[in-house]
């Protein structure tokens, strides 16, 4: 699944390849810096995050605040095939 993801007034698509109610692992283009504050945006998902880890086009972002389970099942109804709780 791709999203728009706004990192500081810059948008990068990325492809969630894991998710959870505390952090999502992305696949992107952009190198990140680990400790730069970003910000999830997918549908009606927002949360405040920052990069974990940052390696050859993958990321792990950790939310701020948890979200929601249902956020969680939304988006892995949407189109993630294999992730982990």
């Amino acid at each position: 699944m791709d999203l728009a993801c706004p990192i500081t007034a810059q948008i990068i698509v990325a492809t969630i390849t894991d998710i959870s109610r505390t952090g999502v692992r992305l696949g992107c283009d952009v190198m990140l810096s680990v400790g730069q504050q970003v910000g999830f945006k997918v549908e009606n998902i927002v949360a405040a995050a920052n990069v974990i880890w940052s390696d050859r086009g993958s990321c792990a972002l950790e939310f701020d605040t948890p979200i929601a389970i249902s956020e969680v099942q939304q988006l892995r109804w949407r189109g993630l095939e294999s992730v982990s709780g």
